[in-house]
């Protein structure tokens, strides 16, 4: 739809701006028909929006990971510092006096 009311270049396309259509001349006519289209289409709207706010809960959750630890001895020497403090906080490391 937004590219039936975008602008057009000369070539007839459509405008596009930083990846968006420009929709100038029509504006108005567009944003009645979005509105429309909206409401016509308002409980699969609602049912997507729900379903994204869920999904995004379960994003921000907490998870409890019960993976295989590494024992402190095993890990080479030669390890970067940022990978050993990611397992560190990540509780992955079998301590030597476990």
């Amino acid at each position: 739809m937004a590219q039936e009311y975008a602008d057009k270049n000369e070539d007839g396309t459509a405008k596009i701006h930083e990846n968006s259509f420009v929709i100038t001349a029509r504006a108005e006519e567009f944003q009645t028909d979005l509105a429309e289209l909206r409401e016509n289409n308002k409980d699969i709207i609602e049912e997507y929006e729900s379903k994204m706010k869920e999904f995004e809960e379960l994003l921000n959750g907490e998870v409890d990971f019960d993976g295989a630890k590494i024992d402190f001895k095993d890990i080479p020497s030669t390890i970067e510092p940022a990978l050993l403090e990611v397992l560190i906080l990540a509780d992955l490391i079998i301590e030597e006096d476990a």
